[in-house]
């Protein structure tokens, strides 16, 4: 079989017309809210510190709907508010709540990483995440220590009915894989 000719043909169209659309992207917002003690505040071990940290989509002209994770960081600090590092982090107990709507996502000694089950509505809240922490009853050394504690929350967008987009977006802003029921509640995660 011999090849005597052929003749391959490809055609580009083009245009220089200006396409113009005005793009709105929806801010998303994100909350604490808390009973916390203020910062200076005397404790002695054994205390249990309320803190009732919940978390809020306080988007009010907008209905964006949003998943929420929150890492939670404890650690002792100097009376300058310096971290303090040879102290034992173990002795702060963090007391979580209504652990049936949040999941774990990583813990260490130090840090805990939650994220909520359920999308969160505009102007909704989540029930509070971190009930208080309780101090060790034996806390020799640290008289000149406070405790400190970081609470974040970040907020990934949700769409509804496009449970495919929505972990895609999770795994690009968090890098967490989440597994998804029906209505778009998170049912798993890994990290």
């Amino acid at each position: 079989v011999a090849l005597v000719g052929g003749t391959l043909a490809a055609k580009t169209a083009a245009t220089n017309r200006n396409i113009y659309a005005n793009l709105q992207t929806p801010t998303l917002q994100v909350e604490l809210t808390s009973q916390a003690k203020a910062d200076d505040t005397q404790v002695k071990p054994g205390d249990v510190i309320a803190s009732n940290y919940a978390v809020k989509n306080p988007a009010t002209n907008t209905n964006i709907t949003e998943y929420v994770r929150v890492t939670v960081t404890k650690y002792w600090k100097d009376m300058n508010g310096e971290k303090v590092f040879d102290k034992d982090v173990g002795k702060i107990a963090m007391n979580f709540a209504n652990q049936e709507d949040w999941l774990v996502l990583r813990q260490t000694s130090e840090q805990t990483v939650l994220v909520y089950k359920h999308p969160l509505a505009a102007g909704e809240s989540t029930d509070v995440f971190l009930k208080s922490l309780t101090l060790d009853t034996k806390l020799s050394g640290y008289e000149k220590c406070r405790v400190g504690l970081d609470v974040t929350a970040e907020a990934v967008q949700y769409q509804k009915d496009n449970n495919e987009l929505n972990a895609k977006a999770i795994l690009g802003a968090w890098g967490t894989e989440a597994t998804l029921d029906a209505n778009g509640s998170i049912t798993a995660v890994a990290q």
